[in-house]
């Protein structure tokens, strides 16, 4: 049991370890992600303003606009980050915004270089107008950023639909968990269950086994030895006494093993029902032990199943001794009475009322329960549950009571 309670656990554990991997790397993904567009994005933004504020330069604009953040070498990273995210993420074939801006940004180079180049030189620079370059890169960096921001919001709810699917299968993986750990500790208690069953069965048959056993060894033997040898002096000594003296033996060994083989399984519930077998109990306890014990009810009611006569028997025989052992002497009364009718249906109430108890602390005005194991209460309780009648146990200085319903068909 232990050592299934850890392989659970570590299972558990492993599980746990799992998901919150997938959870960090999806994080982390979209966080490295999110950083990687806000840098093309600065890098666009900075490069944008630098070549306006040039712009307004060459117009003869003198305040200052040029952005501080302006790296030719970041700009020109980030513009080969943005291709390929831009490949990876951008399905309009027919418009490249990436193909644009490198070329843009290409063109503009050039005509940067040539422009230095003539400012040392003192030349009127060749090739392209910079001021149209710079226009087309500004076009380009400007519809680049737009595309920015559409393939930000498509990462941004791609993440989220993968963050639901997550949720989604977590939620599912943890009902489905719970379902499998719900069945295996189901299937785990009902093998207690029946392993507990069964050796409560094995303990009951073997204390009946040792009950008859220790009864026929030390009386029905010891009468029987007693009888012989009696029957042999009779036969010596012609003694009238003697034989009179094993004939009673033998009686009294005949009546003890009638109350055994009663006690195993009563002839009467078999010959003529449940009433009748629970009458007879009455009469066996009283003739023995001189407990006023006295049965109430029709013996002529229609028959029960088999095992549910069988177990009704057996709780009422168990409630009859314990009202012998732990009740005061003034005696019993057990009435059987069917309720109902046919239309609604009839049930069978058994019901077992004593005189009480005397209290145990009589000095400190506590009331105790009688003293015992409870293994008896506990079976009458199993075999009501197992032939599904309700047993209602009242235990009372004043009074107990015990109640058996049983559900009664007139075709059962």
């Amino acid at each position: 049991m232990v050592a299934a309670t850890v392989r659970r656990l570590g299972f558990v554990m492993l599980l746990a370890l799992a998901v919150f991997s997938v959870y960090a790397g999806l994080f982390s993904i979209s966080t490295r992600t999110y950083a990687v567009l806000q840098t093309i994005a600065a890098a666009f933004d900075s490069t944008t303003h630098e070549l306006i504020a040039r712009r307004l330069d060459s117009l003869g604009d003198s305040l200052d606009y040029h952005s501080a953040l302006f790296d030719p070498h970041a700009t020109g990273k980030a513009i080969r980050q943005f291709q390929r995210m831009s490949d990876l993420l951008w399905f309009k074939e027919a418009s490249r915004p990436s193909e644009i801006l490198a070329e843009a940004w290409r063109r503009w180079e050039l005509a940067d270089e040539d422009q230095q180049l003539a400012v040392h030189t003192r030349q009127i620079p060749a090739g392209a107008s910079i001021d149209a370059t710079r226009s087309d890169l500004i076009m380009a960096l400007l519809s680049a950023e737009a595309v920015l921001a559409k393939i930000g919001d498509r990462v941004r709810t791609a993440y989220d639909l993968m963050f639901l699917l997550f949720g989604l299968l977590f939620s599912f993986g943890t009902a489905g968990s719970v379902a499998f750990y719900s069945w295996l500790r189901q299937s785990e208690l009902k093998e207690q269950f029946a392993r507990d069953s069964f050796r409560l069965s094995l303990e009951a048959e073997e204390r009946t086994r040792k009950g008859v056993a220790m009864e026929l060894h030390d009386d029905l033997a010891q009468d029987i030895v007693a009888a012989r040898m009696l029957c042999e002096r009779v036969g010596s000594a012609d003694d009238v006494t003697m034989a009179k003296e094993a004939a009673a033996i033998l009686v009294g060994v005949n009546a003890k093993m009638r109350v055994l083989s009663s006690e195993l399984r009563p002839p009467e519930l078999d010959a003529s029902g449940l009433g009748a077998a629970l009458r007879s109990l009455c009469q066996d306890l009283e003739r023995r032990t001189r407990y006023r014990i006295t049965f109430v009810g029709d013996e002529s009611v229609l028959r029960l199943p088999e095992l549910v006569e069988l177990n009704a028997y057996r709780i009422m025989r168990e409630a009859v001794a314990n009202a012998f052992k732990y009740a005061n002497k003034g005696g019993a009364v057990l009435t059987s009475t069917l309720v109902g009718d046919t239309s609604a249906g009839m049930s069978l109430v058994l019901e077992l009322s004593d005189d009480g108890f005397d209290v145990v602390d009589s000095a400190a005005q506590r009331v105790q329960e009688p003293r015992g194991s409870g293994l008896g209460l506990r079976a009458m309780r199993e075999r009501a549950e197992s032939i599904g009648s309700q047993l209602t146990i009242s235990i009372d200085p004043a009074g107990s009571r015990v109640v058996l319903e049983l559900d009664y068909r007139s075709g059962g």
